[in-house]
């Protein structure tokens, strides 16, 4: 299990592939946790090799002030929204502001009663999040 704050992009469509066949065996659960206007998760955007597009893994904790969002790649689709949060289009000027803990925690802290009732297992196991194709039998 690992549990990442304010992660980039961290590996192309092949890595996220890999990462998912591991999720779906149940041997790595991962939960990134993100402010959402911090444009750090949004970086690289691409590979600066072959021009690949970056990709994000795991299940998606996004803090956005007085609510938050839980979401993980088998259910984000193409959607315009989706693309809007994970554009770079953010205030880069204030980085500094959405990307340190202290942020972070407040947005926690805000919702700490429901956080501390969801199991990461729990999260894995729910089909809305997850998708209907996640293997569910291995959790």
């Amino acid at each position: 299990t690992c549990i990442s704050y304010a992660s980039p992009f961290v590996g192309t469509g092949g890595f996220r592939t890999a990462f998912t066949l591991l999720e779906k065996k149940g041997l790595i659960r991962y939960l990134r946790i993100t402010n959402d206007n911090d444009v750090v998760p949004t970086v690289p955007p691409f590979t600066l090799g072959r021009k690949r597009l970056m990709k994000h893994v795991g299940i998606n904790l996004r803090l956005c002030g007085k609510k938050f969002i839980l979401s993980h790649p088998n259910t984000n689709g193409f959607g315009v929204v989706n693309a809007m949060r994970n554009s770079v289009l953010k205030p880069v000027w204030a980085v500094l502001k959405y990307h340190l803990l202290p942020l972070h925690e407040e947005r926690m802290d805000a919702h700490k009663e429901t956080l501390q009732s969801m199991y990461i297992n729990d999260l894995y196991a729910d089909e809305k999040l997850m998708g209907k194709n996640f293997d569910r039998d291995e959790l």
